[in-house]
């Protein structure tokens, strides 16, 4: 990363949201992006178990922040996510498609991955 996009990144940091991401990012190749999730499950006995997944949600970063019409959205990552498959932002795709888009990461997050293991005799 060169001096300029650590000042960019700095700059994010400090104003974090949509607009300040994609100046930052469109100054890096490759675009692709996702959403990563995590989740740790400790015992009675302080065992640790890990949930990780980083590849349901892949996808693009948007040229330009758009927050379409929707209500939903409840980041400003939505307004420059593009989902694999799709032709605008998460933020501006109709609900009928972020539905679709959310069904297909919800059968395999981290959530449903901890409820898996917890229904096995946990």
């Amino acid at each position: 990363m060169t001096d300029l996009q650590w000042c960019h990144l700095s700059f994010l940091k400090s104003r974090r949201n949509a607009v300040n991401t994609v100046c930052l990012i469109t100054s890096l190749a490759p675009k692709q992006a996702c959403f990563a999730s995590a989740a740790v499950y400790t015992d009675a006995d302080g065992w640790l178990t890990t949930f990780t997944e980083d590849t349901r949600s892949s996808g693009t970063i948007a040229a330009a922040a758009d927050r379409g019409n929707s209500p939903r959205s409840w980041s400003d990552l939505w307004s420059i996510f593009v989902p694999n498959g799709a032709a605008r932002t998460l933020a501006a795709l109709p609900e009928g498609e972020q539905n679709r888009v959310f069904v297909g990461w919800a059968k395999i997050s981290v959530v449903a991955a901890l409820g898996e293991w917890l229904a096995q005799s946990h």
